[in-house]
């Protein structure tokens, strides 16, 4: 949705903005392709480490069962200290 129209339903840019003016502009999503051979065949560096990913169900990585993430964050805690 466009910032200036939702603040004060006026837009500088008017039809040539690139951003919604209202809910009957917006158009549903595509989906990206993802390669299927490669997506979320790897875990997620931050989120094994960190327990936090900024992706969130976006990641492209897998994010391990969070009752089953101390032995990954261990091992990759392990990993760093053992280098």
């Amino acid at each position: 949705m466009c910032q200036a129209w939702l603040e004060s339903t006026r837009c500088a840019f008017g039809p040539d903005c690139k951003f919604a003016h209202g809910e009957t502009e917006l158009r549903p999503t595509k989906l990206p392709i993802r390669n299927t051979l490669k997506y979320k065949t790897k875990l997620c560096d931050k989120y094994t480490t960190t327990g936090i990913c900024p992706y969130g169900s976006r990641c492209l990585f897998i994010h391990p069962d969070p009752r089953s993430t101390a032995f990954y964050r261990q091992t990759a805690v392990s990993k760093f200290f053992l280098k």
